[in-house]
């Protein structure tokens, strides 16, 4: 006996499911616009819900909404709908949506007829105002409707894109009605057609039915008091207007020159023909003439052209002095700003201090303004902020934007996280490269800390990430063709800012570049030693800096002049790869001799651009010692000018000091030597 139940009940429940819901009808099913319509809707198999179901007409793109609906239960609604003249006429089509999910829907099921009696204006009075008048307006119609219920009216002007918009709209009667307009001096005099709407009438319009006359008393600006300024001042300035309101709080006031607009500290509306603005005028901004203006509640804007002059200061405010001008990461420290024709501490001026690095900007926990030429800021030099150089700015309303270039200095500390290595530090276009950075006192950590590579406005972001610990990165990067090529920072970001300063490159395709040696066993004879590399065959363009020129790898040039040459070298690899290269290099020689110049081959093999990068030689020029740093093991030889050897070392370490103090002044050349080839540095003795 339970086996049967249940058999029926999903007899039962299968055929409910079964059953389609449909819209049966739409009555009535035509009307005019101009009409307010009761309308039936009845459907079948349906649940209509009140509060969840949407009911549309539709008509093209034109699509309407009833007024108010009544669902009376599960298969009746009961609908009013407004129809105007702008409405299109003809069929539309009913659908309902169902929870915001199915719809359903009954095409055609209601055509619209025109209106056969349409509404119209007959009269609009007063039929003219001037501007500065408050007016009550008073439209009669004819066929109207401004009194059915549930509709809301309104009106407005129209002269060209100005529009004035009526208020306090009171419906008399059903073809009467009134609004109340202001006719401020924002709206320009002329002939204004006549606008009302609303759900049954549609958009109505009388053609130029009302003119606005030119007002009798037109607001002005008529002074500003003192006419005159120097930068660097703080000023008040009395305007004077004349059939003016000024109201304090709404009306508001700038001095313009071209781009340049300045905003009053403070203005004080004496009364409806009077203010008082201060004004500071700070050594930024241009002198010259300054226009006035006073923009009304947000309309209409009066102005005086050229009312101020704004003269040059007689003083210049600057920086003098920063102490200390240096200080290390993780310390806090006070900072003594001088300045010289400062107004720090003036009345009415706010003077705010920060230091920059490029995207860096430190602010200080606190400022104290000792005098108008002296304030003291504490900055807390976390190691979030880069070692380096950083701007320091000082800003107030009077002195303007003050920058003291490079005036202060964060070193790193003695436990401050330093970039130690990055591997590999070099890589072509086009590939893509696995590289890791390894970090001193560092904490690199997954999810705060970022890292790229930067060279100007360029940013090179990884592919790819792995914090393998505190103190070394995996980083993934795609160097695409497009990149510039060049030194790159690399920098990583977070719960520290490290920077390592063109600790990675991304070398050329192709490259050039040769070194001019004197022969050490012949007089007046140089050897050019070339290094080019690129995807061959390569052609050669050779200047000699006498107008001649040369077209293959290695030529021979004589001269008969000595003097300063720029010889110059351009090749253009078989994938269009251009690289020059030149050099200025004075050419001695003796009466009754000829200068001759050999280009011989330099390092083959490698990529010279990367060779050449990794060896450096600093400082130059030198005057007691220089470095040389050099990624592999090295013989070292210095030059004279003549080619003779001076001094030879072989190291075994990254940096190698040598002191050349007692070298006479001069031009050297140091030649470094290592597995993968050969570069030659020209050095200038001091």
């Amino acid at each position: 006996m339970k086996t049967k139940l249940f058999f029926l009940t999903f007899i039962f429940f299968s055929s409910t499911l079964a059953i389609s819901q449909s819209i049966k009808s739409f009555s009535p099913s035509t009307g005019n616009a101009g009409e307010k319509i009761n309308v039936t809707i009845t459907g079948q198999n349906t649940n209509f819900q009140q509060g969840t179901d949407v009911i549309h007409l539709t008509n093209g793109s034109t699509v309407l909404s009833p007024q108010q609906s009544t669902f009376v239960n599960d298969t009746l609604i009961e609908s009013v709908f407004a129809f105007n003249k702008d409405q299109p006429t003809g069929y539309y089509s009913f659908s309902i949506i169902k929870n915001g999910s199915s719809t359903l829907s009954l095409a055609n099921c209601f055509y619209l007829n025109t209106d056969p009696t349409p509404a119209s204006i007959s009269s609009v009075t007063p039929s003219s105002a001037k501007q500065g008048d408050t007016i009550t307006l008073t439209i009669k119609g004819l066929n109207t409707s401004f009194s059915s219920a549930g509709i809301s009216t309104t009106i407005w002007l129209k002269h060209g894109s100005q529009q004035i918009n009526g208020s306090n709209i009171v419906v008399v009667d059903s073809v009467t009605i009134q609004a109340r307009f202001i006719f401020t001096y924002a709206y320009p005099a002329g002939s204004y057609d006549v606008y009302f709407y609303n759900l049954l009438d549609g958009t109505v319009t009388e053609a130029g039915g009302f003119i606005l006359n030119s007002g009798t008393s037109t607001p002005s600006i008529v002074s500003c008091q003192p006419n005159t300024g120097t930068q660097g001042e703080l000023l008040t300035v009395s305007i004077t207007g004349q059939n003016t309101n000024f109201q304090q709080g709404t009306d508001v006031i700038k001095l313009t020159n071209g781009s340049t607009s300045l905003s009053p500290q403070q203005s004080t509306f004496v009364n409806d023909s009077l203010i008082h603005s201060s004004f500071a005028f700070t050594t930024n901004d241009p002198t010259g003439y300054y226009n006035l203006s006073i923009q009304k509640s947000g309309s209409y804007t009066l102005s005086l052209n050229n009312c101020f002059f704004l003269n040059p200061a007689t003083t210049t405010p600057s920086v003098v002095s920063i102490a200390p001008s240096s200080a290390t990461q993780t310390t806090t420290v006070t900072l003594t700003i001088t300045g010289l024709n400062t107004h720090f501490g003036h009345s009415g001026t706010t003077t705010t201090v920060n230091l920059k690095q490029g995207i860096f900007q430190i602010n200080p926990t606190s400022t104290i303004i000792s005098d108008s030429l002296t304030i003291q800021s504490q900055f807390t030099l976390s190691t979030a902020y880069p070692t380096g150089l950083y701007n320091v700015s000082i800003t107030n309303t009077i002195d303007g934007t003050l920058l003291l270039t490079g005036g202060f200095t964060i070193n790193t500390g003695p436990n401050s996280p330093t970039i130690t290595s990055v591997s590999p530090n070099t890589a072509l276009p086009g590939e893509t490269l696995s590289v890791s950075i390894t970090g001193q006192n560092t904490l690199f950590e997954q999810g705060t800390d970022n890292v790229n590579l930067s060279r100007g406005s360029t940013v090179i972001y990884p592919t790819n990430l792995s914090f393998v610990s505190t103190t070394l990165i995996n980083a993934t990067f795609y160097f695409s063709t497009s990149l510039p090529t060049g030194y790159y920072n690399v920098n990583v970001t977070g719960n520290d800012a490290i920077i390592l300063t063109n600790g990675f490159l991304l070398a050329p395709n192709c490259y050039t570049s040769f070194t001019i040696v004197p022969d050490s066993a012949t007089p007046h004879h140089y050897y050019v030693i070339s290094n080019a590399s690129g995807t061959p065959p390569l052609k050669y363009y050779w200047s000699w800096g006498d107008g001649t020129h040369d077209s293959i790898a290695y030529p021979a040039h004589t001269y008969s002049v000595a003097g300063d040459y720029t010889i110059c070298l351009t090749i253009t690899d078989s994938v269009g790869c251009t690289s020059n290269y030149c050099d200025s290099s004075f050419l001695q020689k003796n009466p009754n001799s000829i200068i001759s110049v050999q280009v011989i081959q330099g390092i083959t093999g490698i990529n010279i651009y990367e060779l050449s990068s990794q060896i450096k030689v600093y400082p130059n020029p030198a005057t007691n010692d220089i470095t040389v740093e050099s990624p592999l093991q090295a013989t070292i030889d210095i030059l004279n000018i003549q080619g003779q050897l001076i001094k030879t070392i072989t190291t075994n370490d990254f940096k190698t000091t040598l002191d050349v103090s007692a070298f006479p002044s001069g031009m050297y050349f140091v030649k470094a030597r290592t597995a993968k080839g050969m570069v030659m540095i020209k050095l200038i003795k001091q």
